[in-house]
């Protein structure tokens, strides 16, 4: 299929073979790749964080289609701080939201 432009589309296909008949229904999965994340941090980010201070961190993807077959994962270094699915049913691209509370460690670097 090309140029599918309905988002969960439903077919029906068949085939008929002599006096033999089938029918089915299939479901097309319509995929859109998401926008570049978006990272920010709320309130505006400080210039420096005192060891122990917290800052929120926002991070925001645009356009997934489904999202249950998105993942967003928060990492520092090699720490994964959060991995996020989700679970909706809609079928069309939707924004979605993490957020996780970063407290500053000494070994915090930049």
């Amino acid at each position: 299929l090309l140029n599918v432009t309905a988002w969960g589309s439903e077919l029906q296909v068949g085939y008929k073979c002599g006096t033999d008949t089938e029918t089915a229904a299939v479901t097309v999965i319509t995929y859109s790749a998401p926008k570049r994340p978006q990272l920010e941090t709320q309130p505006k980010p400080a210039l420096e964080l005192a060891v122990g201070e917290e800052q929120e961190v926002v991070c925001r993807v645009a356009g997934a289609a489904p999202i249950r077959n998105l993942s967003v994962v928060l990492s520092c270094g090699t720490q994964v701080l959060l991995n996020q699915t989700f679970n909706s049913t809609n079928r069309k691209p939707e924004e979605v939201q993490v957020k996780h509370l970063l407290k500053a460690e000494r070994w915090h670097n930049g």
